[in-house]
């Protein structure tokens, strides 16, 4: 019996061999394949759905492509129905497993997005870890742009939204799992980044290389270079957009859901011996508590929130703060950027309660740990809310 276990381990162990090197285990042909970096959807009044996928098509051959980007639109009643067409009408099969970023046109904003990318969810071709962003007017719009550094605009915006340590981080990201864990919870909460297209203006000369550069890479020749803005973020009830955190209170928001190392931060007009003085501070760490309770039967939204700083740099040099070690951070820019994150994280808040949007998962909260007070309110959630905020900003020492 023992003999046979082994016998049959090792028969099994060959069949496993002539598997790995007779077979590609269902791996598509990659001259026959479309590796997608980004999909775009936008809403389409005649069919339901366009949606565009920006593509980098490999080369069978080892040599290197000068159409290295390519963007592909097909329509359809459904999200998977548009890019089921794309492949038909293309004869590409589009490779979604590598797509980190799908972007939202604005002409969806009033409806419910979770109706285009519940797809997403459902099936297993592409990652529920690929980021998810609205854009300004249409996303297929923002797939045939090109920066001055990225030929492929889904480059640019995934370094724009996933920003390493040592990059100033201002934005509320979100992907597709944690978008869905939002719109199904019991408030129907959720959030995404705003992307706006900002022009880069560039002298005659570079313009003309631009064009010379774009088409040699398969490019249109008027393609404009751009940068991308995504400081902004929506705020949706139930997969609809109702408001919009600016820059601003995006950051002070930022503060409060996620722990920040290595950024940079400006304050502006910081009075110091009657001047008028703008500084850029480096953010060593940040750290913060959201915590909801009830007092005196109202329900208080109490966020604290600790940022460590130093100096990094500062407009007026003449005053003895111009010649303090880095590490030193007068209390005037302490206080400032505590009012200024507090006015900021308020209006965030404000807006948050106006939405009936969970921002902070407030609600969620209450209901887990409080069910008994929660029940009291009779749905009345945030009609009863009120916050406490409290901000302090610290360096080594203070003047």
């Amino acid at each position: 019996m023992r003999f046979l276990k082994s016998k049959l381990l090792i028969l099994a162990f060959f069949m496993l061999l002539c598997y790995f090197f007779s077979n590609d285990f269902g791996l598509i042909d990659i001259e026959k394949t479309a590796i997608v970096t980004a999909i775009g959807i936008d809403k389409n009044e005649k069919t339901g759905y366009t949606v565009t996928l920006q593509i980098a098509v490999p080369e069978a051959n080892g040599v290197t492509s000068e159409n290295a980007k390519a963007v592909i639109k097909g329509n359809g009643k459904t999200v998977a129905e548009a890019i089921q067409k794309i492949g038909e009408e293309s004869g590409w099969y589009p490779k979604l497993s590598f797509c980190n970023l799908v972007l939202i046109g604005s002409n969806m904003f009033d409806s419910d997005i979770m109706v285009a990318i519940d797809y997403f969810i459902r099936t297993i071709k592409i990652q529920d870890s690929a980021l998810l962003a609205g854009v300004e007017n249409r996303a297929e719009d923002f797939m045939e742009k090109a920066t001055p550094l990225d030929n492929i605009s889904s480059f640019s915006l995934q370094k724009i939204l996933l920003k390493k340590p040592g990059m100033t981080q201002n934005t509320l990201t979100t992907d597709i799992k944690e978008f869905a864990l939002g719109y199904y919870s019991r408030t129907g909460s959720s959030f995404m980044p705003y992307i706006k297209i900002i022009p880069v203006e560039n002298s005659e000369q570079n313009s003309q290389n631009s064009k010379n550069n774009e088409q040699k890479n398969g490019a249109p020749p008027d393609s404009e270079k751009v940068v991308f803005d995504a400081s902004s973020t929506l705020l949706l009830k139930n997969g609809k957009v109702l408001e919009t955190l600016s820059k601003e209170e995006t950051l002070s928001a930022l503060y409060s859901k996620r722990k920040i190392k290595d950024s940079t931060i400006t304050v502006d007009k910081v009075l110091l011996n009657g001047k008028e003085t703008d500084f850029l501070l480096n953010v060593i760490k940040t750290d913060y508590s959201v915590k909801t309770t009830i007092k005196d039967g109202k329900i208080v939204l109490s966020i604290k929130e600790k940022v460590f700083v130093k100096v990094a740099d500062e407009t007026d040099k003449t005053t003895e703060t111009g010649y303090l070690p880095l590490s030193i951070v007068p209390k005037e820019v302490c206080l400032k950027l505590e009012n200024d994150l507090i006015k900021s994280l308020s209006k965030a808040i404000e807006k948050s309660i106006k939405t009936k949007c969970d921002l902070f998962s407030s609600d969620l909260d209450l209901y887990r740990f409080n069910n008994k007070e929660y029940k009291k309110l009779n749905g009345d959630f945030f009609n009863n809310l009120s916050c406490e905020i409290a901000v302090d900003v610290y360096g080594q020492k203070r003047l």
